[in-house]
């Protein structure tokens, strides 16, 4: 297994999971022009911290953040974890929820949205149980088969674009960083903390992150742009789904299926049963390295179970924008304190050795 190329993948789909569902919403409403400028903001600042974490990872290599910082005291480590703990927890809530709700609008309209939530949770858990190491080989397989039938579903949209529509390019007032939903749009850029748990597993490989970095922010501008180049910013901004949207006003005859929306959908799935997975993983890996009182699985298993619990009190659409709201400064907090925390410490541990 090439096991840089799988974490790049792996980086790529744990983005596109969020990227396709709710960030073209959020940044449609927060702005009504020049999409790129908020969206490259905000990209520029995840690779400025993405970076910052993998230097300090690179200080102590075949070990992970909480190996690196735990030497220095527990306090660090509580500081620093448990909000990221409850951070991954809360993103998978989101996920969860988020996407039952659209497999029952696009599959499913008769089937209770908390059953098909129990199934997304039971798939994600058998993967979780499984480890990192299964999830990043079944990574580089999905992907094979998913992404270019992703990729097919984006491009045939182009076909329906009005170049028109992508005027104005510049806003000048940067009025988005006033509105809540420009700041919701971070739910989507804290996907790459789970990299702080990899190096066990992988080497975390600078040039292999940055590309598959790069081939993100690609296939988000274009999912930001896709509906605004078919239906204009206006009318973009009032769908609660723009790239399902936007994909289900376009017709392939030839096409086995009836909605090419059908095909998008079903890899997008794929995509969120491994981010939820590592989610799970990840939420069960902190509790094993900080408290590890019961076995690592069993804390796997709790965390499913109370992700369950969790989704059943999201009840509305309502609900969830809120939990992403009040989960914000938290998401905030992980995206800065968590990079700079193991930078630090890693930087300061390694000149004492030397």
């Amino acid at each position: 297994m090439n096991k840089p190329l799988s974490l790049a993948v792996t980086f790529i789909y744990i983005h596109l999971s969020m990227s396709f569902f709710l960030f073209p919403e959020y940044l449609l409403n927060g702005t009504d022009r020049a999409f790129w400028q908020p969206l490259a903001i905000n990209a520029l600042i995840q690779l400025a911290f993405l970076l910052l974490l993998i230097c300090g990872l690179r200080k102590f290599p075949e070990h992970d953040a909480i190996d690196i910082v735990n030497p220095t005291g527990k306090i660090w480590s509580f500081v620093l974890f448990v909000p990221l703990a409850m951070q991954f927890f809360s993103c998978a809530v989101i996920m969860v929820r988020g996407h039952s709700e659209l497999v029952s609008i696009t599959f499913l309209p008769l089937t209770p949205v908390w059953l098909i939530t129990l199934l997304f949770i039971i798939i994600a858990l058998y993967g979780a149980l499984c480890g990192l190491r299964t999830i990043f080989r079944a990574s580089l397989i999905i992907a094979a088969f998913c992404i270019p039938f992703v990729c097919f579903s984006l491009l045939t949209a182009a076909k329906l674009f009005d170049v028109n529509n992508l005027f104005p390019l510049w806003d000048g007032s940067f009025s988005f960083v006033f509105k809540r939903q420009y700041y919701r749009t971070f739910t989507l850029y804290a996907g790459f903390l789970f990299l702080c748990f990899v190096p066990a597993v992988t080497p975390v490989r600078i040039r292999w992150i940055a590309g598959a970095w790069g081939v993100f922010v690609v296939i988000l501008l274009y999912s930001v742009y896709m509906p605004v180049l078919i239906y204009g910013s206006e009318s973009a901004a009032t769908l609660r789904f723009p790239v399902i949207a936007a994909m289900d006003s376009v017709e392939v005859p030839w096409l086995i299926f009836d909605r090419i929306t059908m095909i998008y959908s079903v890899c997008t799935m794929i995509f969120v049963f491994l981010y939820i997975s590592i989610m799970i993983w990840s939420v069960g890996h902190i509790s094993d390295k900080l408290a590890p009182r019961l076995p690592k699985r069993m804390m796997i298993i709790l965390t499913s179970a109370f992700l369950f619990v969790g989704t059943r009190f999201t009840k509305t659409w309502y609900d969830l924008e809120l939990l992403i709201d009040w989960t914000q400064p938290l998401r905030l907090y992980c995206m800065t304190a968590v990079p700079l925390g193991v930078f630090i410490i890693g930087t300061l541990r390694k000149d004492r050795k030397t």
